[in-house]
């Protein structure tokens, strides 16, 4: 079936289904990792190389992928619990599309939460056929404070593994994203993908500009702690597919030897790179700022972000840096405020003879210059402490993952000092799991505090309300 929304017409259409007959799948030796690939057309490959710094000046659109795992228990309206966070992910992260898997959401549900949710994000799922809560599903979850008027055309390619979203950005530009969920069995894995490539992927002759999703299939070894080939049919068949619609992960092109994960086997350790985003655009110019963090849900999966920047706006500067208003009521800082400017004054009335290098313009400049050096001091020494065990562990964490990437070994290999390493990333990686949350529920209950102090007084809380 295919869906509209913010204005755009529906009409029905066929869908392939997930029991369609599955390819034999040979057990012979998997592919080899596929190399680095070119010519790709990316979503305005007719404008000219541009700087990194400049791309940061554009207009861009923040698309993530999350495997949230279930719904969780019944919340408000008989919505999922974490359904009821979803909206706390698009808010903190600037998340304009986000595509979701194993949602598990029936029609009530999807209805509760567009009524709950409907001036600040729509839903729009795909269902597993006749387990609608319990199994698969997949959806997009559109952010409206950033596409407040988007018109949005969702089709059903495979239900409850396969969905596709066609919308207009920027306006002029039609742009087409898939969200996909993979079989965890390997036969089942490969036929979904050659079903794809006879699918209506390209109706109306248009190119699919993303591919994201959880695959359940890696084509590289480097994708898997510890590393390891996956089976060679759904290896083949996925490429058969990138190949066929030239999208290209991005994230790999430009992190070639890098290890990073998005998957926790919490029983083994074992870690995979099973979520990705794969693009039209051309990587490192059109789109960027590549991440993998945690989402705060209850999930072993990470959520993965990119960013499609428009090469067709005006640059815009990154602005002059602004001291933090919090830090104007900081006694520390203020006393430290007070002890420069004494020091520039003295500094002034002792001054004798003007010189070029010594006159009031050079002691100002000399005092602004450590304003701005103790500002940003203390700045870092109030962020709270639970962010900074956050960012820590993060650093940890990839300095283990690169170690291991640094120390090449044979496929299945059992060195005693990398496997230690292997079960140091996964503890790391558990314990940002459980921070993260932490820290997720911490601002949610911040907001629910300001909201009941607040909103019966004119303040933004009061008109949003």
């Amino acid at each position: 079936m295919r869906a509209g929304c913010g204005g755009g017409t529906s009409r029905s259409s066929t869908s392939a289904r997930p029991d369609d007959p599955a390819p034999v799948c040979g057990s012979g030796p998997a592919l080899p990792p596929r190399a680095p690939q070119g010519g790709a057309r990316g979503l305005q490959n007719e404008e000219p190389e541009r700087e990194r710094a400049v791309r940061h000046g554009k207009t861009y659109l923040r698309l993530a992928s999350l495997n949230m795992r279930g719904a969780g228990r019944d919340g408000l309206g008989g919505v999922g619990e974490k359904w009821m966070r979803v909206n706390q992910i698009l808010r903190e992260n600037r998340i304009a599309v986000l595509a979701v898997q194993e949602t598990h959401l029936s029609d009530d549900r999807v209805a509760a939460l567009n009524a709950l949710f409907g001036e600040y994000m729509s839903v729009f799922p795909s269902a597993y056929p006749g387990n609608e809560t319990g199994a698969c599903g997949v959806a997009f979850v559109i952010n409206r404070r950033i596409l407040k008027s988007a018109n949005c055309l969702t089709t059903e390619i495979i239900p409850g593994r396969v969905l596709m979203l066609d919308l207009n950005w920027p306006e002029e530009r039609p742009l087409r994203i898939v969200n996909v969920y993979g079989p965890n069995i390997a036969r089942e894995n490969a036929a979904m993908w050659e079903t794809l490539r006879g699918t209506r992927l390209r109706e109306g002759n248009r190119q699919v500009d993303v591919l994201l999703g959880d695959f359940n299939v890696v084509d590289d070894p480097i994708d898997r702690l510890p590393a390891r080939l996956d089976s060679a049919c759904a290896v083949e068949a996925l490429r058969g597919l990138v190949e066929e619609l030239r999208v290209r992960d991005g994230w790999r092109e430009q992190n070639p030897n890098a290890k990073s994960f998005t998957y926790l086997h919490a029983a083994n350790g074992s870690q995979s790179r099973l979520d990705r985003i794969y693009t039209r655009a051309v990587p490192g110019r059109e789109v960027d700022d590549w991440g993998m963090k945690e989402s705060g849900l209850d999930s072993d999966h990470k959520m993965i972000t990119a960013s499609l920047y428009n090469n067709r706006t005006p640059f815009v500067g990154k602005g002059r840096w602004v001291m933090p208003k919090h830090l104007l009521t900081d006694e520390q800082l203020v006393g430290e405020m007070k002890r420069l400017a004494a020091v520039m004054a003295t500094e002034m009335d002792a001054l004798m003879a003007r010189t070029d290098g010594h006159n009031p313009q050079t002691i100002y400049a000399a005092f602004k210059r450590d304003l701005i050096r103790a500002v940003r001091a203390r700045a870092k020494e109030k962020i709270p402490r639970m962010q900074r065990q956050i960012e820590a562990l993060r650093a940890d964490l990839q300095a283990t993952l690169n170690s291991l990437a640094a120390t090449p070994s044979d496929v299945g290999g059992e060195d005693g000092v990398e496997r230690q390493q292997e079960h140091h990333a996964a503890v790391l990686q558990d314990r940002l799991l459980r921070l993260e949350r932490k820290r997720f529920e911490s601002a949610r209950r911040m907001v629910a505090v300001k909201q009941r102090l607040y909103q019966e007084t004119m303040t933004k809380q009061w008109t949003r309300s």
